[in-house]
């Protein structure tokens, strides 16, 4: 079952009334194995909508994909570039263009998965602000502080 399917199941268990965990009873999953797949793949649990949902992010990822697949489906002449079509072409490279950052030099350097965990202490009202930040834009607070963190490092250089 593809990811889309298997969030499509999940949402409709949800609706019927049935909890994540008992989800996961159902389906032999350990505890927040499920949810943990889930948010890998990109998807947050809402908890307004008792639902999973794409987030913010990659949802910009995810309609460049879509509109990938359909360019792909609408458009079978191919370039000499191993099999891709000039329209994929352009839109992988936007796809890259994206994720990078730059770093000190001014080179383009492509964003690391790897993160390192780190307590920190931030003023109560601060820690307000960020939660309800993140819950508007239906962002984690590892993406709002990572990206704080680079503009404001950029910004001190």
């Amino acid at each position: 079952m593809d990811i889309k399917e298997q969030v499509r199941y999940v949402n409709n268990e949800l609706g019927k009334g049935f909890s994540i965990t008992k989800i996961e009873k159902t389906l032999k999953l350990g505890k927040d194995t499920l949810r943990k797949r889930l948010n890998k793949q990109g998807y947050v649990y809402d908890k307004m909508q008792k639902q999973f949902i794409i987030s913010a992010i990659n949802k910009n990822i995810d309609k460049e994909i879509n509109q990938q697949e359909e360019i792909k489906t609408n458009n079978n002449q191919m370039s000499n570039l191993e099999g891709f079509t000039k329209e994929e072409i352009k839109v992988l490279k936007q796809i890259i263009k994206e994720k990078s950052v730059k770093n000190n030099n001014g080179l383009k350097k492509l964003m690391s998965d790897d993160y390192k965990t780190t307590t920190l202490e931030i003023e109560i009202n601060l820690g307000k602000a960020l939660e309800e930040y993140c819950y508007e834009n239906k962002l984690t607070k590892k993406t709002v502080i990572n990206q704080a963190l680079i503009n404001y490092l950029n910004i001190q250089k």
